[in-house]
């Protein structure tokens, strides 16, 4: 069972991710950045995610 602090941490986290996509796809640039960049930071994610998971 995750601790209270553990899941607002999870949401702060979730909400920033998906509040940054969104500020990301209506910026003006062209499409095959905004693809890349999208990529990058999916990956970055993921690897926080993972990190932040091994430690509990």
């Amino acid at each position: 069972m995750a601790r209270p602090s553990g899941t607002f941490v999870a949401g702060l986290f979730t909400g920033a991710l998906v509040g940054a996509s969104i500020a990301m796809v209506l910026a003006p640039a062209s499409g095959e950045d905004m693809r890349d960049l999208l990529r990058a930071k999916a990956l970055e994610a993921g690897d926080r995610a993972a990190a932040l998971a091994s430690t509990q």
